[in-house]
């Protein structure tokens, strides 16, 4: 079985109960640590109650009508609500350091209390997800290469489903090794660099692939499209198209959110998408698809090219409970001869990277 019950800690336990209930119940005020959208639900859910907003790294004296104060301005009996949603446990960490002991973060009040607050972004419904298609993610699970993923995977499954921190340990934040693992072997590669946002990812790889020969390179935000342009223009065979793969050719409404744009009803913008494999045929070797929840259509827009050419693969996962295993499928349905890695690159859930690798 995938699940783990968490081990409690009565004392903790005990503690963090008591302490979201009068966060929740009574008029003590708190403080938060950090502006996001975390921080936006919690002004949301409980607006008198919010005494102030800790952040670092900003110059305003207010957030939506709250005053902001710098960390060495609270007092150490103070209680700390968290609202990181990247790195968690740092954030938690540097706070306990300072001498502060009440302290809790945004999923302490999904596992511990009753308050409405939103899941994390990328994992509403996860339980009932998971409950209604566990046989598929044990599944995946018996398909990873090696140990390190199936801990990995087991960690974040539990994490998503259960919102227990102790799950979290061991992981850090390190996206610069994201797309980049040694397993890969990279060398003379034609990549595809599909969501490549404002070109870092590209540059990245020029300078840990030097030998590379080619890089189609996919944007459809023309403002990033532009931004990617500029960094990248002395480099030798970088091919940009200002359009999103997907599964079909068509015109989409688009969300602008910075790295976290996407494909939206609710978006402001008109995209062109089209198949990878309507634009471009070409041996291409390794291909890095993050575009923020449309993975999953942008593989069966890469059929052929999947099968043909045998690249090895880079896909986000985190965007959706079920791309766990919904992507897996798509690709082995495509070609079933890849092994299969895990890796994840924060203290959160976000930034998971499944990859597939040619078994020749």
């Amino acid at each position: 079985m995938l699940l783990i019950k968490p081990t409690i800690d009565n004392k903790g336990y005990l503690n963090k109960m008591i302490l979201v209930d009068e966060i929740t119940e009574k008029n003590g005020k708190f403080y938060i640590f950090g502006i996001n959208i975390l921080t936006d639900a919690l002004i949301k859910l409980f607006k008198s109650k919010i005494k102030g907003i800790i952040d670092e790294f900003t110059s305003e004296k207010f957030y939506k009508n709250i005053p902001i104060f710098n960390l060495n301005q609270i007092e150490r009996n103070s209680v700390i609500l968290v609202a990181s949603s990247g790195k968690i446990l740092t954030s938690l960490s540097k706070l306990r350091k300072k001498g502060f002991e009440h302290v809790l973060h945004y999923v302490d009040f999904l596992r511990y209390g009753t308050a409405k607050l939103t899941d994390l972004p990328f994992n509403e419904n996860f339980p009932q997800e998971y409950d209604k298609n566990h046989e598929r993610f044990e599944e995946v699970y018996g398909m990873l290469k090696d140990e390190r993923s199936k801990i990995i995977y087991k960690k974040l499954i539990n994490f998503r489903y259960f919102y227990d921190l102790s799950f979290l340990e061991g992981f850090k934040s390190c996206e610069y090794k994201q797309y980049f693992e040694d397993f890969l072997s990279l060398n003379k590669e034609i990549f595809v660099d599909g969501g490549g946002f404002d070109g870092l990812t590209t540059k990245l790889f020029i300078e840990k692939c030097p030998s590379y020969k080619k890089v189609y390179f996919f944007e459809p935000d023309k403002g990033n499209l532009e931004k990617a342009m500029l960094l990248l223009k002395n480099y030798k065979n970088i091919n940009f198209y200002g359009v999103g793969l997907y599964s079909k050719k068509m015109k989409l409404k688009f969300k602008k959110e910075g790295s976290s744009s996407h494909v939206s009803e609710e978006g402001g913008e008109i995209i062109d998408v089209d198949k990878f494999d309507s634009i471009i045929n070409d041996k291409v070797t390794y291909i890095k698809l993050d575009i923020e929840g449309s993975e999953e259509e942008a593989l069966d827009g890469m059929h052929y090219t999947i099968k043909k050419y045998y690249p090895k693969l880079a896909v986000s996962v985190y965007h959706s409970p079920n791309s766990f295993w919904r992507i897996p499928q798509i690709v082995l349905n495509t070609r079933d001869d890849y092994n299969i890695y895990l890796r994840h690159y924060t203290e959160s859930i976000y930034e998971t990277i499944m990859y597939f690798i040619p078994k020749k």
